[in-house]
């Protein structure tokens, strides 16, 4: 599951913490949580995240409409935006 953990759209080497609700765990490397939190993630939203991330990237490397990338972007925003939101209603409830 390593390769395969929520990113950031970030260039490699920023610094940043977990989004999840009080986590304050440092990240360093371009992931969007912290293992744990990341693990409270439904494997279908990990999924979701990571492709968009993907996608979103790989778009903007390419020649092409900025709707596109625009698109790309807001796919990842959504998906991230859903997973945080799970793993803090989870935390909410503990």
């Amino acid at each position: 599951m390593h390769g395969l953990r929520g990113r950031e759209m970030t260039t490699g080497g920023s610094h940043h913490v977990c989004p999840a609700n009080e986590c304050q765990q440092g990240l360093t490397r371009p992931i969007l949580m912290c293992r744990p939190h990341w693990r409270m993630v439904p494997k279908v939203m990990q999924r979701d995240v990571t492709r968009s991330w993907r996608n979103a990237a790989r778009l903007a490397k390419e020649p092409m409409g900025d709707s596109d990338r625009v698109q790309a972007v807001r796919d990842y925003l959504v998906a991230r935006r859903a997973a945080v939101d799970f793993v803090n209603g989870r935390l909410a409830h503990d």
